[in-house]
């Protein structure tokens, strides 16, 4: 018996012992190497895309590339790039740890039937019906080959070089640096991914984007310039470059955006760097100056503004629609920014909105001259505010449409847009004061005179003009808005959209025939949105009332208040003084879309010029983007 069992014990560990070093079944093979004959290029088949919509692949076409990122180090989360040499494409994977298989180099194949192509804001990617391809399935869809003996080079490209084309793909991004915001900062923060801003020494920039899981992200960024090498993709609107570590960041030459503090500098010294031709101001250098112009009246582009110190002024060229507001002093870091004539007006040109810092407010006083000493001096002039007397105006019935303005020492044109919200508005014949931005352009470089607003023009006489006294005001008011632009800001028949912080305007849209204003931070790129929507000026020579309707949709938070201002002077919403109106407002317990009528609103305890503002906050990080309407605003006596 003892003999019996010491076999039966022998056995069984011979057995065990076995089955512990066998893990054929436990391990995932690694994928046999193959060479394949692609079907089509990366460019090939990303032009079966359909603007936007996912495209589902049933054919057998197969793409091939080589391996460009790597998740060795955490910066690159379940997706892997490949491109071959007419483009590159991630491909989105359910897997971590891929470089272990498909490192940087290693050539791939990629059966695409049955996989998704599929668009975000015209950056294309693989998918599986809409979601990461799942960890089970993927090696289904890659042929694993051979590492490549010609590694793909990066491209190598200047900032203003950069193209759709070479989204999805390995480039090199020559004479760039962090900008000076950010050089004090590490790659990531603790808890949250980092979009460091890079840009190069004339003011173009772009995204590098690391996550906080990567092993670099608490690295401090370098603070020279040179080359950074990565992979481009796109995030909503924004083009943004991701690295594999930080052997990809060489940036060992002297920085052109200096560092530390910044020297302050006049606008006319800025003025006196410019060469005749394209010139960059020298780097380490910054001004402060004050908003002349009011791009909430629609008389100056959406990406333009006009600054001025004690020395000068000049004008300011943004690469997008920017938030400054008349009257806002402001700081500007000017190091290395281009400065270049448009039309014949000197500006600061393609400016980041980063470099701009909101100092509180400040005020420039117009210097009093003629015409005559405008055309005698324009360059000592221009982009500044003058203050000329008794003027009269001929050529044009209304602003728009390009009037003349004299004092009897010289003549120029008064330049409207035709954007501006008083572009329709009649010419007056005369005026004791006129205030104006003095300013040049067209194809000729033609001197002119540019309003900011009609409060500009003071005790006009035969026309319109006047900018809010007792004539220009209304007495009574029944708007629903059924005849403003759709789809558009709102600047036209006297009623303004002033934004305070964020980018968003009130809007006139429609739903279910029905046109309204409406405010939303739904989807705003800003962290944080403040926006008021203001009425015509309003008449208050007896008692008056006033009544509205308001709406919501999609309730997340209380964003919608109402004011009152008697001493609001067209343009500068933060300086007027507001008192909040009692009403019923759209609430919570409301169903989407219904009109909730606000009640009667008694104003009689205000006199003189009034205004109604409808005010909107909301915030995209908080999580506060609930809609708010408003409609059928009546005004009258009590």
């Amino acid at each position: 018996m003892k003999a019996r069992n010491l076999f039966s014990l022998i056995f069984i560990l011979f057995v065990l012992a076995q089955s512990c070093v066998n893990d054929t079944f436990d391990t995932p093979p690694v994928p046999s190497l193959k060479d394949l004959t692609p079907t089509m290029t990366i460019k090939e088949f990303k032009a079966l895309s359909k603007a936007g919509k996912s495209v589902e692949i049933t054919d057998d076409i197969i793409i091939g590339g080589q391996v460009i990122s790597s998740d060795q180090t955490g910066n690159f989360y379940k997706t892997l790039y490949i491109q071959d040499g007419t483009g590159g494409i991630p491909i989105s994977i359910n897997a971590t740890d891929l470089y272990t298989l498909y490192e940087p180099g290693r050539n791939v194949w990629v059966h695409c039937r049955g996989l998704t192509l599929s668009d975000n804001n015209n950056f294309l990617y693989l998918d599986y019906n809409g979601d990461r391809i799942p960890d089970n399935l993927y090696r289904k869809f890659l042929t694993r080959g051979q590492k490549s003996d010609v590694i793909i080079p990066p491209k190598a490209l200047k900032l203003y070089e950069v193209t759709e084309d070479d989204l999805g793909t390995l480039v090199a991004i020559e004479e760039v640096e962090f900008s000076l915001k950010d050089k004090s900062k590490n790659y990531a923060d603790a808890t949250r991914a980092g979009n460091r801003t890079v840009e190069d020494c004339i003011g173009n920039t772009i995204i590098v984007r690391t996550s906080n899981y990567a092993d670099f992200a608490d690295v401090p960024l370098p603070d020279g310039n040179g080359t950074i090498i990565g992979v481009l993709s796109r995030y909503r609107n924004d083009v943004q470059l991701g690295i594999r570590d930080t052997s990809d960041v060489m940036l060992n030459n002297p920085s052109c955006l200096g560092g530390g503090s910044l020297d302050k500098i006049s606008i006319k010294e800025v003025r006196s760097y410019f060469s005749g031709s394209k010139t960059n101001v020298p780097a380490g250098k910054k001004i402060e100056a004050v908003v002349i112009s009011d791009r909430a009246s629609g008389n100056i582009h959406t990406r333009n503004m006009v600054i001025q110190d004690e020395t000068g002024g000049i004008a300011v060229r943004f690469t997008r629609d920017h938030t400054f507001n008349l009257n806002e002093k402001v700081e500007i870091d000017v190091s290395g920014l281009e400065l270049s004539e448009y039309q014949g007006l000197l500006q600061l040109n393609n400016v980041n909105t980063d470099k701009v810092n909101k100092q509180g407010k400040g005020s420039i006083t117009p210097k009093e001259v003629t015409i005559g000493d405008i055309l005698g001096g324009f360059e000592s002039f221009e982009s500044t505010l003058v203050h000329v007397k008794k003027v009269s105006f001929s050529g044009a019935a209304t602003f728009g449409s390009g009037p003349k303005v004299t004092d009897g020492t010289g003549e120029l044109v008064l330049f409207t847009r035709s954007q501006a919200a008083f572009a329709n508005e009649k010419v007056p014949t005369t005026a004791e004061t006129l205030n104006a931005i003095v300013t040049q352009g067209g194809g000729s470089k033609t001197m002119q005179l540019s309003l900011r607003n009609l409060s500009d023009i003071n005790g006009a006489g035969g026309g319109g003009g006047g900018g809010g006294t007792a004539a220009d005001t209304l007495s009574t008011m029944n708007e629903d808005f059924s005849s403003f632009q759709d789809a558009a800001d709102i600047n036209e028949q006297g009623w303004k959209s002033y934004v305070v912080e964020g980018e968003r305007n009130w809007r006139i849209k429609t739903f279910s025939g029905n046109q309204y204003a409406q405010a939303t931070a739904y989807k705003d790129n800003a962290p944080k949105m403040e926006t008021f929507l203001i009425s015509p000026p309003l008449h208050l020579d007896v008692p008056k009332k006033i009544a509205f309707q308001s709406a919501k949709a999609y309730w997340d938070h209380d964003g919608l208040t109402v004011w009152f201002s008697t001493d609001f002077d067209g343009s500068d919403v933060s300086s007027a003084t507001w008192t909040q109106l009692n009403c019923t407002l759209a609430g919570e317990a409301d169903k989407d879309h219904a009109w909730i009528d606000s009640g009667d609103i008694d104003l009689s305890s205000f006199s003189g010029v009034g205004y109604i503002a409808f005010k909107y906050v909301g915030s995209s990080a908080d999580k506060q983007t609930g809609t708010f309407r408003i409609d059928n605003v009546v005004f009258g006596d009590k």
